[in-house]
Formats: C-alpha cells, sequence, structure tokens
C-alpha cells in the first residue's frame, strides 16, 4: 500500500522503507500541531461568537488540503496529515457561517451572501492551485511552493 504513495523521485530512487517512515514521520509530526491549531480556531470561533480564520485564507486552505490531501497526495504521510486539516475546516466553515454575518453587518452585500462567498471562494482556489500544480515541472514543488510560496 505504501509503494501506492510514491512520489516521481522516490519511484526512480527507491529509497529504503526506513527513509520513507523517516519523511512521513516528519509530515505527520508537522500535521499534528496543525490539526490542533484547526481544532482550537474552531473552539476560539464559538466563544467569540466571531469567525476562527479570514475567509481568503480558509478558502485557499480547504483547496489546498483537498487537492493535496484527496487529489494529488505525494505519500501516504500527506494523505494521513491533510484530510484530517479538511475534515477539521468544517467546523471553522460553520462558526464562519453562523456568525461571519454578524461580523460584517456594515457590509450588507458581503453578510447576506458569506455562503456563496465562501463557495466561489474554494472553487477559484481550486483552480488557481491545480493550475499552479499543472505549471511545475516537478510533482513536489506543486505542494511546496502554493504552500509557502503563494
Amino acid at each position: 500500500m505504501v509503494r501506492a504513495y510514491l512520489s516521481p523521485v522516490d519511484k526512480v530512487n527507491k529509497p529504503s522503507l526506513r527513509y520513507l517512515q523517516v519523511q512521513d514521520f516528519f509530515v505527520l509530526g508537522s500535521g499534528i500541531p496543525w490539526t490542533i491549531a484547526y481544532i482550537l480556531y474552531a473552539r476560539q470561533a464559538n466563544i467569540d461568537k466571531s469567525y476562527g480564520m479570514p475567509l481568503i485564507p480558509l478558502c485557499a486552505n480547504i483547496a489546498w488540503e483537498f487537492i493535496y490531501g484527496v487529489i494529488h497526495p505525494n505519500s501516504l504521510g500527506q494523505v494521513i496529515s491533510f484530510v484530517p486539516w479538511l475534515i477539521a475546516d468544517v467546523p471553522i466553515v460553520y462558526w464562519t457561517l453562523k456568525h461571519g454575518p454578524s461580523k460584517w453587518e456594515q457590509a450588507p452585500l458581503v453578510a447576506d451572501n458569506l455562503g456563496l462567498i465562501l463557495t466561489v471562494g474554494i472553487a477559484m482556489m481550486l483552480a488557481m492551485h491545480l493550475a499552479f500544480r499543472r505549471s511545475c515541472k516537478n510533482i513536489e514543488d506543486g505542494p511546496f511552493w502554493s504552500a509557502w510560496g503563494l
């Protein structure tokens, strides 16, 4: 099963299982604190009766996690890390839709259309991340540069 998630570079280099385990350990090691952060975002959004994350980064995160955790993962570690982030986004989106309109009273166009804004924003970010991934020469460059460079 692990071999199904080898990146093109790993397929050529054929690293040892130990190397692949260490590689996945580092992905998972960074994934656990991020998952905790997402849970705390949702918790704080509920406590504050607000939304826990700005709209554009929320749309970008959902798109990135879906593309690199579900559609184009480079390793099993990415699936195990990124899919929980995607699931942890659900309560953040819920609190955004529930409490967000009251935070946008000064802009009724935004307050009245927050669901549509999130839907269109996620769709646009999906298209952007997919286009970016396809423009990269190397499959590993897509998730790296779209996470750190954009």
